[in-house]
């Protein structure tokens, strides 16, 4: 018997509906992201930046999840996911931004 709790764990672990393998965490980071930052979408490149921000803070959800030291799970996941969404919010806002007003200008002086 002992063996066999040794190869299959302890068995304590949760399953959580946010958690890696199977969870939709990442996918509602990436999601929230990609429709709030819907208002920056004013061109192609734009589009694009928004859309490589939401797939890399879908998976960054993950990582900073399981780095996060608070015990409570649900606390852990739902700051987790606010601090990511402000930070992606944040990324694209600049970034767009700076495209666009790179590309504007190299249109004007053309």
């Amino acid at each position: 018997m002992e063996n066999q709790q040794e190869i299959h764990g302890s068995g304590s672990m949760k399953k959580s509906f946010w958690s890696w393998p199977g969870g939709w965490g990442g996918y509602v980071v990436a999601g929230a992201i990609f429709y709030y930052a819907q208002k920056y979408n004013k061109s192609v490149i734009d589009g694009v930046i928004i859309m490589v921000i939401a797939v890399w803070c879908g998976f960054l959800y993950y990582r900073q999840k399981s780095k996060s030291k608070i015990k409570n799970e649900t606390m852990k996941v739902i700051i987790t996911f606010i601090l990511l969404l402000i930070f992606g919010m944040i990324l694209i806002g600049l970034s767009t931004g700076l495209a666009d007003r790179l590309f504007w200008q190299a249109d004007y002086y053309n």
